[in-house]
Parts: structure tokens; sequence; C-alpha cells
């Protein structure tokens, strides 16, 4: 499979028009090249609120000048799936802030009762200036968490007023060193847990401008290499919409490119009316449409060139047209050995040391690191042990041998949950790429990290799994026997719109006679060609059974 690697998206300009309006490529995915390509992009009017409502007949889509047809499809974002939204407050805590502290206390409420309606929207809060010679350096931030946990969720009035409350608990209001750029250069490499394919959305919150005293510069406040076009750039990298919130005339010399690259943009700071920004919030992360296009069999090796490539979308009626530059090449994947996809159903004795292998194939990508992370159920906590290329059993090519092992002290009942990560990066004429991470299983740990049974617990076994006829438009039924281990089940469906790059959804599974459960996909998920699923078998201690994966689903065709 081919995935996005580098995804710049440039400078989006709109054609003339009389309308205003303007087309926004935020991001160009190859997940399913060659099978699908997916264009996801935002129309918006001139007063920057997002056009609904159109059709495919809408837009043309061409691929390095080459107008593209094949399976086209249109989805707009979404009007049936929940999307997660991850959003991380940046707040300038410096002494400076005190007054606009209180408007953005006053503000912060009707702010995020707005966007609790917009998805399944989360928050977290990075403080920064508290100090004139920070401590909190190298860092540039406090990430602060409520106990083990950064995002807060957003589903109800209870919700917000906890992250009110812990917000408002930590205002100090002290300091002076308030370096923006480095800010967001450093909170744009933090692990923060965000969900799997969620919408990043990052809102800065400050009152001074870059060149102030020492805030244009790194922590040792003697040198300063960051620019504001590179600091967008690697916001764009990583697919977070930033949104600035301050003084027009700072926003507009300091933070202007940054807020129009990412497509986000700007709120005043000085008033506790909000609506404006959040109408722009909720229209830039909410407001999108995704356009598919496929290969034709003659071009697919012409796109594996490794080249800049061009996507370019136009909105006929609107006049305007936007454009974006991928690449589209290999990434690394990381591949379990047979003996270790053995310990899925193969339970190993207590504290005993597990050896588990893996291959990393890096198609032409560099190597820098592979950890492996795991635990057991009397630890909540992942430890984690890191490789380079130099600790490798072998390298073969392009494929490096990994041998990990699980220390006997974690091998107790009745499981143990591992996962695995591998960062690599590419060369582009001498200029090393951004460093990319492919993980196994693709998706958050806690949910979709393998498991091994410790004696004498086993693993629960799914099988005979079958499903009625599916037709377009029309739900299905899945049925499937699962082996009692001496422990009450709970089995899952997970499920999505075949060849979309969207999160499953999960309903549960009915336990109807003897081992046998049902579950039910409904007709919204078969658009076109049909939904991807699997099954998970969790038993009371936690060990969990599967019947496909979230990287390998089982495919239904309509």
């Amino acid at each position: 499979m081919f995935y996005l690697l580098f995804c710049s998206i440039c400078c989006v300009s709109a054609t003339p028009n009389t309308g205003g309006y303007n087309v926004k490529i935020l991001k160009v995915n190859t997940d399913g090249f060659p099978d699908n390509v997916f264009v996801e992009f935002t129309v918006t009017d001139s007063e920057g609120n997002f056009v609904d409502g159109l059709q495919l007949s809408d837009f043309e889509l061409w691929d390095n000048s080459t107008k593209m047809y094949g399976c086209r499809k249109l989805v707009q974002d979404f009007t049936e799936v929940v999307l997660p939204i991850d959003v991380v407050f940046l707040i300038d805590d410096s002494g400076s802030m005190g007054d606009e502290q209180v408007k953005i206390m006053e503000a912060l409420p009707k702010l995020l009762n707005g966007l609790k309606n917009k998805g399944d929207v989360r928050v977290g809060l990075l403080r920064f200036g508290q100090y004139d010679d920070p401590p909190v350096c190298p860092d540039y931030a406090t990430v602060e968490k409520n106990g083990d946990y950064f995002f807060f969720p957003m589903q109800n009035d209870f919700d917000i007023d906890s992250f009110v409350k812990f917000w408002r608990g930590l205002v100090t209001s002290s300091g002076g060193y308030e370096p923006y750029y480095e800010v967001l250069n450093w909170a744009v490499d933090q692990d923060l847990g965000y969900r799997q394919n969620a919408l990043k959305a990052f809102v800065l919150l400050g009152d001074e401008i870059i060149a102030d005293g020492d805030n244009d510069k790194q922590c040792n406040k003697e040198v300063s290499v960051l620019t504001q076009s590179g600091v967008a750039e690697k916001l764009n990298r990583y697919g977070i919409q930033t949104f600035v919130i301050q003084y027009y005339s700072i926003f507009n010399s300091d933070y202007c490119t940054i807020a129009e690259r990412t497509g986000g943009c700007f709120g005043d700071i000085s008033t506790t009316n909000y609506n404006n920004i959040l109408t722009q919030i909720s229209n830039k992360i909410k407001g999108r449409y995704i356009m598919r296009y496929c290969i034709p069999s003659e071009q697919v090796e012409a796109f594996c060139d490794d080249e800049d490539r061009i996507a370019t979308v136009e909105y006929k009626d609107g006049g305007a047209s936007g454009s974006s530059r991928y690449r589209n090449v290999r990434t690394a994947s990381i591949v379990r050995s047979k003996s270790t996809q053995m310990l899925d159903t193969t339970p190993v004795d207590p504290n005993i040391p597990v050896t588990i292998e893996i291959d990393v194939i890096s198609y032409g990508s560099e190597v820098d690191l592979v950890k492996m992370y795991y635990r057991n159920e009397e630890k909540p906590d992942f430890q984690c042990v890191t490789l380079t290329p130099d600790d490798a059993a072998y390298i073969d090519g392009d494929t490096y041998h990994f041998v990990f092992e699980i220390p006997d002290d974690v091998v107790c009942e009745p499981y143990v949950r591992y996962y695995f990560e591998a960062y690599t990066h590419r060369m582009y004429n001498g200029v090393e790429s951004y460093q990319n991470k492919v993980s196994s299983p693709p998706y958050h740990r806690d949910d979709f990290s393998w498991s091994i049974a410790v004696k004498p617990q086993q693993t629960p076994v799914i099988r005979n799994v079958r499903t009625d006829s599916a037709y377009p438009c029309n739900r299905m039924y899945i049925m499937a026997e699962a082996e009692d281990t001496g422990h009450q089940l709970t089995l899952n469906l997970h499920y999505r719109i075949a060849s979309t790059p969207g999160e499953y959804r999960t309903v549960s599974m009915d336990k109807v006679i003897g081992d046998a459960y049902v579950g039910l996909i409904p007709a919204t998920a078969f658009v076109d060609n049909g939904v991807e699923y699997y099954i998970t078998a969790t038993d009371e201690s936690g060990l969990t059974g599967r019947y496909g994966t979230a990287e390998n689903p089982v495919r239904v065709v309509s």
C-alpha cells in the first residue's frame, strides 16, 4: 500500500472572481493509492463562511494538469458521521495578559459551548510565558494535564465547566518571555494523544509582537532561526489548522501567514464576543469536502515517481480554484514475524520473557529508530524500548529485522499489551524531509494494541463469521460465534465506508443464543462500493480477540 509521506500545501490562491469565493485544499490523502486518492478541500464565501450543498458537478479536478474522472465521488464532511476534533489552546500566560485573561475567561464558555456542537470535540491547554528565565525550557510550554489526560471531552455543560475551572485555576499572568514561533514549532512535535484521523487545530491567544524583547529567540535567548513562513510550513505538514486570537495590527504582521497557510483565521482578543471566531473555526474545521478519484492503470507508474505533483480543484460557478503540492511515495511499514503473530492466539507462560520480532520495510526511506511500548494490566502506563538501525539483528536491502523482549516481570496474568512505532525520513536533493511516524497497530494504542494472553488465560476466539446479502443503501447483519473462555465476553463490530480515510464506527453485538452474536451495519454505511469491518471480543479481564484488524479489515462489496 502507498501512503502520503510529503504533503506540502502551498499558499493557495483563488483565481480572480466577482463572487469572492475561495477554494483551499487542506490535504491530499493517498492512503488508498492506487485504488483511490482523496482530496480534502473547503469552499468559503467572501465573509469566510463555508459554502455547503455543492455537488460533484460543481467542481473540476486536475492532477498535474490532467483532468481526473474515473471513480470520482464527492463527500461532504459529514452529515451522518461524527468527526473527531482535537483542539489545543496555546495561551500566553505572561504578565501583560492580566486584563485579557479576564476577557478570555468570560468568553471561553461561549466558545466551548459552540465548539461542542461541531463534532466529537476534545480540548487541551498549553501555557507559556510564565517566566522571564523559564525553567520550563527547553520545552517552551507547560503541557497541562488533568491526572494522566491532556484532552478534555466537550460533550455537555459539565465538561465545559470542568475545563473552564481547570484553566482558571492555572492562570498566573507572570513573566515576560513569550517565544510564540518557538512555542508553535515545539507544540507540533508533542505527542499529546491525538485520535487517529482527528481534525487537529491550534488556537493561539496572546498580546505581544514576535520581536518584543527576546520573544523571537530560542531558550538560550541568543539564537533566532524560525520565521513565520517556516512555522506555517511545519504546521501545514502536520495538518494542524491554526487560529490566532490577537490584536489585529500584531496579527496582520506576525501571524497572517501562519493562519492563511494552515487554513485558520483571526479573532480579536480585545473583545469578549468570540462569535465571529467561533463561526470561522467551526466552518473551517467542520466545513470541508472530500473528492475521490482513481488512477488509470496506465498512469499508476507515473504517479509513483517520487516527484512533486499538483492537485487542483476548481469551483466552476464560483470562479475560484485552489491547488496543493504533494508527493506520492511509499512510507515504511511494520510487519510482525509469523512467530509473533501466533502470540495473538497462543497463551504464554507467566514470568518468562517474551520475544517479539518485527521487520521494518523502509521502501527507500532512512530508518531513524523503532520503539516498542508494552505493559500489563497491573501497570496502566506503557514502558518503552528504543532500538536504532545499529541494533537491528540483520538488514536485508530495505528490510530491517528487529528483535525485542518483553521482560519477565511484565509477563503476568491476564495479558500483556504492546505496539510499535517506527520513525523514518527521506532525503530530497540533500535536504532531510520531516520525520514520518508509522505505527503497528495504526490506531490508538489503548484500543488497538496487540495483546498476549498469559496462562492460564486464553484469548477469546471469534469463528463462523457470516453475513446476509449486501445491497447499496440497505442494512446488513453480521453473525459470529465467540468461544466462551470462562469469562463474560463483550463483542463489538467496527465498520466504516469502504475506501474512506475516516475512523471506524463501533456498535455492540448482541448475544442471541449459545455462543452466537449478531451486529447490524446500518444502511448509511453502504455508499458506492461497500463497507469494511472487523470484530473484537473482549473478556472481563480485558483480553481481546479479533476477527480482522483495523489495518486489515474484512471488506464486503455491495
